[in-house]
């Protein structure tokens, strides 16, 4: 059966990806829907040129290599968490402060429910940050 893109749905959601080892995340506006052989496949993109840059062969061999954006589930675990934020600071080779902001700057725009022990980390550094700002 022949590969073929069944379903575009624009939707802002949060993606991850791979380098290697490491999982990064991002922002993907569109979840498209293949049929790939026997299966259906989903796979994310970033914006609608993302969608037009590449055939549906391209995308159906990147996703045999286990490549490409892929659609996260909408809940982010402790572990998760952790694995993103590791995995984030080993692919672009910068500190903490980078793959911090990355990490949550996509949890934030993608609106994505976190575990509690996350919630309480934010929190605490949410009221850090607003006493930074709040000072004269």
């Amino acid at each position: 059966m022949e590969d073929r893109l069944v379903q575009v749905i624009k939707e802002r959601h949060l993606l991850t990806w791979k380098d290697g080892e490491n999982t990064g995340v991002g922002v993907g506006d569109y979840k498209l829907i293949f049929q790939h052989g026997n299966e259906i496949v989903i796979m994310s993109e970033l914006d609608e040129d993302g969608i037009t840059e590449q055939t549906v062969e391209e995308f159906m061999q990147s996703y045999d290599k286990d490549g490409g954006y892929r659609p996260h589930a909408n809940y982010i675990s402790w572990n998760e968490y952790k694995m993103f934020m590791n995995s984030m600071e080993n692919i672009y080779h910068e500190g903490i402060h980078e793959a911090f902001k990355d990490v949550i700057h996509s949890m934030a725009k993608t609106g994505v429910t976190i575990h509690k022990d996350i919630r309480k980390e934010l929190e605490e550094i949410y009221t850090d940050i607003k006493r930074i700002l709040e000072a004269k």
